[in-house]
């Protein structure tokens, strides 16, 4: 069914859906009055401007095919109010009276209108057309291509069609003489446009112009490239460091346990635990109270040592508490001949230090070292603000004592230094002797690790 509107054109109204015909299709006007089915099976539609004869079949889905449309313009054919043809003659009445007229005696231009490329605008600057095919950078993408299809009659009613090949799926038709493609991607393209008369005859042969637009320097192949082959090699240099950094891992991991059993043997000390067993064996034999205290404390001894002996580094409070531990076996062997003095910030219990290091500076400065009740042994343990952990103790040096190994120190100096990149502090005066151990911050500590 065909609809005629006021302000929109003509309206075909399937089944399926609707189709607009205007003047961008080639109507004369989008003011139509009236319709008239004519014996051919062609449309005639009255406008206030003039008259389209619409020429169409349908294919063997009966779909309407638009062949061509043919406006009439006269000076008398204006405000067309209704319209009707027998055979061809067609009656059209308006405002000033009735207009007939003979359709087979009315010339129709069967010459195929040219059509020509007039100009060409570049990011609106006027370029000249030099060649057929065009190079332009990857910021020249506005472009406005001008055109013109010459037809010596009625070419206000002149249509036309274009496309570019390889952007546009299907023609778009206009009656304007001018088109514009903004911010076009990189790429090659070919412009074509054709025109039609009034009459319904198409041109012979396309006009078309062709234009390249370059990628940008870093989207162009060889620069994609470029970039591909610079990944490879920067993952290449991160595999490298990776395997690099597994192998150090392997190794240090290897000194790391090699310590490990050379402290676990220090504190297995068959000397440690004959010293420990003697004193057990006073304290059952006299029965004295302290007996089940020291075999409490000695198994808590043991077994946090056995337990941790996989762990390098340690919370300050753990290595404390394992001190406590310590330091209780020895009171309970010394009594006062042995002083201990804390002085430990609450803050710095969350800092890292390297495992079983406060235990093993304990137990050389009771080897080497002379204790009594009128000289008795002073050990300070305090922690600094610079996060650090002192452990000092006055000089008394046994007689006849031999030179200390300093196996001990070295190991706990070597964990530092591997894990950490950090050294301790060794002092040694004509009164004293002083071990300064670095602690950790859990940040120093978590970064280290993952």
């Amino acid at each position: 069914m065909w609809i005629a509107t006021r302000d929109t054109g003509l309206i075909l109204m399937t089944k399926n859906h609707l189709r607009f015909f205007n003047t961008t299709n080639g109507l004369v006007s989008n003011f139509t009055h009236c319709l008239n089915l004519d014996y051919q099976g062609n449309i005639w539609v009255g406008t206030n401007t003039g008259i389209s004869n619409i020429m169409l079949h349908y294919d063997n889905e009966r779909n309407c095919i638009i062949d061509s449309i043919k406006n009439i313009v006269l000076p008398n054919l204006k405000e067309i109010n209704c319209i009707t043809s027998i055979k061809n003659i067609v009656y059209s009445g308006t405002n000033t009276g009735l207009v007939s007229f003979d359709l087979s005696k009315l010339g129709i231009n069967k010459t195929p209108p040219p059509v020509y490329i007039t100009g060409l605008k570049i990011n609106n600057k006027i370029v000249s057309i030099n060649s057929q095919k065009i190079n332009l950078n990857y910021d020249e993408n506005n472009i406005v291509i001008n055109y013109v299809g010459l037809t010596y009659r009625d070419a206000s009613n002149t249509l036309y069609r274009y496309k570019i090949k390889e952007l546009d799926t299907g023609w778009i038709y206009t009656q304007y003489t001018a088109v514009q493609y903004p911010k076009l991607p990189p790429g090659s393209y070919s412009f074509v446009v054709s025109a039609r008369n009034s009459d319904g005859v198409w041109s012979k042969d396309y006009a078309t112009i062709g234009f390249t637009i370059d990628p940008p320097l870093w989207a162009t192949w060889w620069a994609k490239a470029s970039f591909l082959l610079v990944l490879v090699l920067l993952l290449y240099w991160r595999l490298h460091i990776i395997l690099k950094r597994e192998r150090i891992k392997v190794e240090t991991n290897r000194i790391v346990t090699d310590m490990q059993l050379r402290e676990l043997r220090e504190q297995m000390d068959p000397h440690f635990l004959f010293n420990n067993l003697n004193t057990l064996s006073y304290l059952v034999e006299n029965k004295l109270p302290d007996a089940p205290i020291f075999v409490n404390e000695l198994s808590k001894y043991f077994r946090y040592s056995l337990q941790s002996r996989n762990i390098e580094f340690t919370e300050l409070r753990n290595e404390l508490q394992q001190a406590e531990r310590y330091i209780h076996l020895l009171k309970i062997r010394y009594g006062n001949k042995l002083l201990v003095h804390w002085d430990i910030k609450d803050a710095m219990l969350e800092y890292f230090i390297s495992n079983h290091s406060l235990q093993l500076l304990l137990e050389n400065i009771t080897k080497h070292n002379i204790l009594s009740e009128e000289n008795p042994l002073v050990v300070e343990i305090k922690t600094t603000e610079q996060s650090a952990l002192i452990v000092k103790n006055n000089l008394q040096p046994k007689a006849g004592n031999e030179e200390s190994t300093g196996l001990g120190l070295k190991s706990i100096d070597e964990r530092y230094n591997l894990l950490y990149n950090k050294n301790i502090k060794i002092l040694r005066t004509a009164d004293y002797f002083y071990v300064e151990l670095p602690l950790l911050s859990p940040y120093e500590y978590e970064n280290t690790y993952n």
